[in-house]
C-alpha cells in the first residue's frame, strides 16, 4: 500500500537488522496472542527505545509486548469450541487496512496501479523466458 513497509517475519535472530532502521518517524505493528512470544516483547521494547511508536494488537491489555505499546488494541480471541477464534483479529486488520487505504486516497491508487504494471512486465517476462525455443 504504501512505500518504505517492511515485514517482519521468520526467525527473530534476523530481527535486529531492521531494528536497526528503526527511529522516531518509525511504526512498528506487532501481533501477540496468548502463548505469548519473549521474542516479540523484546522487539515492541527495543523498538520503542529507538524511538519508534509501537501498535500492538493482542487479547489482553496485560500482554508483555504491552508494556511499550503506544495503542494498544485488545480483541477477543476465547471461543465456545476448544480452539481460539481469529475473527476478531481479521476484522480489525482489515478496519485498520481500509482506513489508510481511505487515508492514502490517490497516491495509493496510482501506486496500484504501477505496482500491476511491474508484475505484469515481471510475469510476462519470465513466461516469455520459460516458454521460448532454443
Amino acid at each position: 500500500m504504501r512505500p518504505r513497509v517492511t515485514l517482519i517475519e521468520g526467525q527473530s535472530a534476523a530481527w535486529p537488522d531492521t531494528i536497526v532502521d528503526m527511529d522516531r518517524k518509525s511504526i512498528l505493528i506487532a501481533f501477540d496472542i496468548r502463548r505469548y512470544q519473549d521474542d516479540i516483547a523484546r522487539l515492541c521494547d527495543l523498538a520503542a527505545e529507538r524511538g519508534a511508536r509501537v501498535i500492538l494488537i493482542c487479547d489482553n491489555k496485560d500482554a508483555p509486548a504491552a508494556r511499550k505499546a503506544a495503542i494498544t488494541f485488545v480483541v477477543q480471541t476465547a471461543s465456545a469450541s476448544a480452539w481460539d477464534s481469529f475473527a476478531a483479529l481479521t476484522a480489525l486488520s482489515e478496519l485498520l487496512i481500509a482506513r489508510v487505504s481511505d487515508q492514502l486516497g490517490r497516491s495509493l491508487q496510482s501506486r496500484m496501479d504501477v505496482l500491476d504494471s511491474v508484475r505484469e512486465d515481471f510475469f510476462d517476462g519470465i513466461a516469455r523466458k520459460r516458454w521460448k525455443k532454443p
